[in-house]
């Protein structure tokens, strides 16, 4: 008996698949949660590059009033989304506010505005007044291990800007930079 205990101590044979199937589930746990990470990152900044530069749109008067939130998505918010985003899963709120203070939307949750999107219509605002953009995006979750129960998150991006005054949008360039 002594003997065979001798022996299977120094049987080193199975060591490396036991070890490999002790660290291959933390290993693979970690590499979901990095991929999960970087995704939601990536979704950021390209909501952030979206609001931006649709708010710019809006601010310099190249956007009709009375769009629907659905015509407000497709012509000027998706040519501006990265292509890796499903622009149907966009929510959109574009309203004219008094101050950046008591902004009613802002406190708005995604799944309140998802029911009534279909008939918003987009105000793009009056000549200097300010505006509040916000995109939100229903991003999906790879990993449900580190995260129970959770399917999406709504990540979102906002702009605030005020519009330029008419003066401004109608003078034409003359010379120079």
């Amino acid at each position: 008996m002594k003997h065979m205990l001798k022996i299977l101590r120094r049987d080193r044979r199975g060591i490396v698949a036991l070890e490999f199937g002790l660290v291959i589930l933390p290993f693979l746990g970690m590499l979901l949660a990095v991929m999960q990470v970087s995704f939601a990152l990536y979704v950021q900044s390209a909501l952030n590059y979206a609001a931006l530069e649709s708010g710019r749109q809006v601010q310099i008067g190249a956007v009709p009033s009375g769009l629907t939130a659905s015509a407000f998505l497709s012509t000027v918010v998706c040519p501006n989304l990265s292509g890796l985003l499903v622009c149907s899963d966009i929510l959109i709120v574009l309203e004219p506010v008094k101050d950046y203070y008591t902004c009613a939307d802002v406190t708005a949750t995604a799944p309140s505005l998802t029911a009534q999107q279909s008939s918003y219509t987009v105000s793009s605002g009056l000549p200097g007044q300010l505006m509040f953009l916000r995109l939100m995006y229903k991003a999906p979750f790879y990993s449900t291990l580190w995260f129970s129960g959770a399917s999406s998150q709504y990540i979102q991006a906002t702009a605030a800007f005020s519009n330029e005054s008419a003066t401004i949008l109608s003078s034409t360039p003359s010379g120079g930079c």
